[in-house]
């Protein structure tokens, strides 16, 4: 199942982002990210206040680690840009 999500992600994401395929890993990177962090949300039956804090703190370490390792994941410009944000939601929810 998870080489189907992969690979309908990298697909996803060289359509939607052709004319900037230098973020294609970092843009399909995030939509893995976040949507393992949404699937972990949906299993979650009875919510806890430590999970709550888990899945937060998870979102934050990779909010700091994009503005840390901007030489790795490219310009961090994309990841303000309301149209790619629409495109990164379009490769979760097609996921």
């Amino acid at each position: 199942m998870y080489i189907h999500i992969g690979s309908v992600m990298m697909l996803l994401g060289f359509l939607l982002f052709e004319a900037q395929f230098i973020h294609v890993v970092s843009i399909t990177f995030t939509a893995l990210v976040l949507t393992e962090l949404l699937m972990v949300a949906l299993t979650i039956r009875t919510w806890h206040g430590l999970m709550l804090a888990a899945e937060m703190f998870s979102i934050i370490v990779y909010v700091v680690s994009l503005v840390i390792l901007k030489d790795f994941f490219g310009k961090v410009n994309w990841t303000i840009d309301p149209h790619s944000n629409y495109k990164v939601a379009v490769v979760i929810v097609t996921v």
